[in-house]
């Protein structure tokens, strides 16, 4: 656990972060990774554990009573290895944070301290969809990184407007059309499979007030039609869309933090 510890604890997270930083100078794994953030729920049959509440469990696909915990870790992209560097647990009560503001908090807490482990090359910040709220955004953007995670399929985003600009009196026009998933003419496509296809384009998130790159990941059926899709996102426009799409995948690593860390699969809630 992590924050506000007993003096007289373990610094497991600095042990972490020294674990992290002897494999790296060693060449166990490689310097490039990702942060990814998850939680994972425990289902707890008491009633005097501290901080007992409602928490979704994915695996059941319902809201459960029991404890959470948020699961920081390190993830080498190169061997898909993941490494926890901080674990808390979801604080519940009348005077505790939202759940997203304590992840932020962590989030925040976790990157000052990875400044400190020599050599490592933090790629981005990687989460699921339930994350994918402002401030998480602007925490994760405040300390220079990019944030990767996943739209809604109803997210507000709009198309950049390209042309030319009428010589007129008032501000300059910045947008053209709100962005519609069934319509993809105006993304580009990065590539097509008989299975899959991959769209992507720069657009304007109404509710972060910023831009993003957008990567719409299109299923094909057997005679080409669209059988779903998912949007994934990164705040650093200039990432080409198989980076986003290949650093969003390496979260799915620390699911295997909570398979070693024994909980049953029931609880791998990512």
């Amino acid at each position: 656990m992590s924050g506000a510890e007993d003096p007289g604890a373990i610094p497991w997270g600095a042990v972490h972060r020294a674990t992290v930083s002897t494999a790296i100078e060693s060449g166990l794994i490689s310097p490039l990774c990702v942060l990814a953030i998850d939680a994972s729920f425990h289902r707890k049959s008491g009633q005097h554990t501290a901080h007992l509440g409602s928490f979704w469990n994915g695996c059941a696909a319902r809201t459960e009573r029991g404890i959470e915990q948020s699961c920081c870790a390190l993830i080498d992209v190169q061997h898909r290895q993941a490494f926890t560097v901080d674990v808390r647990q979801t604080r519940t009560g009348s005077e505790a944070p939202s759940r997203l503001e304590q992840a932020a908090d962590q989030l925040d807490d976790v990157l000052l301290d990875l400044q400190t482990v020599p050599r490592l090359d933090l790629a981005a910040v990687v989460a699921d969809g339930n994350y994918a709220k402002e401030s998480m955004v602007e925490t994760v953007t405040g300390h220079g990184l990019p944030f990767i995670s996943r739209f809604p399929r109803n997210a507000n985003l709009k198309y950049l407007y390209t042309g030319e600009h009428p010589r007129r009196r008032g501000r300059p026009k910045k947008f053209d059309g709100k962005v519609d998933f069934s319509d993809l003419q105006r993304f580009d496509l990065v590539s097509e499979t008989s299975t899959e296809r991959v769209w992507t384009q720069v657009v304007w998130s109404v509710q972060w007030a910023r831009e993003v790159r957008a990567v719409v990941i299109q299923q094909v059926g057997k005679k080409g039609q669209v059988t779903g899709y998912a949007v994934l996102f990164s705040t650093a426009v200039t990432m080409p869309a198989h980076e986003v799409i290949a650093l969003y995948r390496s979260r799915f690593d620390i699911e295997l933090i909570f398979r070693d860390a024994g909980l049953p699969p029931e609880n791998w809630t990512g």
